[in-house]
């Protein structure tokens, strides 16, 4: 009988386990998975444009993207949803799946959970199974995000008193629409008619579900493939073809304050979005200034590599917080018509396109070699490619 003392000790130290995991409440399973994560994957390199630096997706006007170091090991959820990586290293100890099978399986069944359709991992380059940066614990976050600690819960959402019929059809009689015209077409597409935030009606209003200012919100009905490319590394691309103005997805992560985003480099730092649409560029950050950071959380958005001619576009929307909460979601718009299988990209550094096209053709290959130390070659290949992307130190 004492043949059996170690079984019996293995399987009441792995349900005392389950009921540990059981009674902690969502922020502490949450701040857990982030920091055994940040942990695990310190020593891996992050995905982004293969093995070059990775770029610095800082902007010089709204939505500025920027390097962050991971999130902070002690966060906190909104009220909105709990999402949480179960402890998959379990899992894969007690199945015979593939790491890979582990991983999409566990992000699938969380995509489900917030109504969107299927994840898929493609890899015909080479054997790496999952992408870099990705380990059995990563909080996948479908459509919302996770909370630093420390940082308050939004404000309610006020609603417009459209009709509860024929919905928000008049925008200039819609309070949600703050522009008085419509970001969208009949068909839920965005129309290219405004730069500025969107605010999308919500909970609190009185407009049907399908009100044509209701799109960014809904969960994402476009299958996804996150597969390896021959020379960036992993990237992301729906199966199916697209049309100009399709919403795909919402750039997600850990949402933390811009003064701790301000002082962090390095390669953690490689997927964060300043939230900043509504500040001027030649004016400081208001108090409530935030960013999203997607290193170590988030969505299969975070594989989206750049390109100097890219065919989507970046939008802020609002649909759960007020404006003055400086918490909008990033959305991602086709900016053309996409066929299926083909790769999807946004420009990193949409402010040197400004640049690079002020500049005479000569002018431009030499300021290239000027920036070396502070800017990596780029791997997009397009024909206008402007061959670097800004990094940090």
């Amino acid at each position: 009988m004492l043949f059996l003392l170690p079984l019996v000790c293995h399987f009441l130290s792995f349900s005392t386990l389950l009921i540990t995991l059981n009674k902690a409440t969502s922020s502490d399973v949450e701040a857990a998975g982030v920091a055994e994560f940040l942990r695990e994957e310190d020593t891996q390199s992050t995905s982004g444009i293969g093995s070059s630096p990775q770029p610095n997706r800082r902007q010089s006007g709204p939505l500025k993207q920027k390097q962050t170091v991971a999130p902070l090991p002690h966060t906190q959820t909104s009220s909105h949803e709990v999402v949480f990586a179960r402890p998959l290293n379990i899992a894969a100890s007690m199945t015979r799946m593939s790491r890979r099978e582990i991983i999409q399986n566990e992000w699938n069944r969380l995509a489900r959970d917030a109504g969107a359709a299927r994840i898929e991992f493609i890899n015909d380059v080479d054997e790496e199974e999952v992408p870099p940066g990705i380990g059995v614990l990563f909080p996948y976050l479908e459509r919302k995000y996770l909370f630093d600690i420390g940082i308050a819960e939004p404000s309610p959402m006020a609603g417009c008193e459209c009709d509860g019929v024929a919905g928000c059809s008049k925008a200039s009689k819609c309070g949600c629409c703050t522009e008085r015209k419509h970001a969208y077409t009949d068909q839920g597409l965005f129309a290219f008619n405004t730069d500025e935030e969107i605010t999308e009606c919500n909970t609190y209003c009185s407009c049907p579900p399908k009100c044509i200012n209701r799109v960014a919100q809904f969960p994402r009905p476009l299958p996804v493939q996150i597969f390896k490319t021959e020379e960036r590394g992993w990237g992301a691309r729906i199966p199916v073809n697209l049309v100009r103005g399709r919403v795909v997805g919402l750039y997600t992560g850990l949402l933390i304050r811009r003064e701790d985003a301000d002082k962090l480099s390095g390669r953690r730092a490689s997927y964060c979005f300043d939230l900043d649409v509504n500040e001027a560029p030649d004016e400081d950050p208001p108090e409530n200034a935030y960013s999203v950071d997607a290193y170590g959380c988030g969505n299969w958005t975070r594989f989206i590599n750049h390109s100097c001619v890219p065919n989507l576009k970046i939008i802020s929307v609002v649909y759960d917080t007020m404006p003055q909460d400086n918490m909008p979601y990033i959305a991602l718009v086709a900016t053309k018509t996409i066929p299926a299988y083909t790769e999807l990209t946004f420009d990193y550094n949409p402010s040197h396109q400004i640049e690079f096209e002020a500049k005479r053709y000569k002018e431009k290959s030499k300021s290239i070699m000027k920036q070396s130390k502070t800017r990596t070659r780029c791997l997009c290949g397009a024909a206008q490619c402007r061959k670097w992307l800004s990094v940090v130190a």
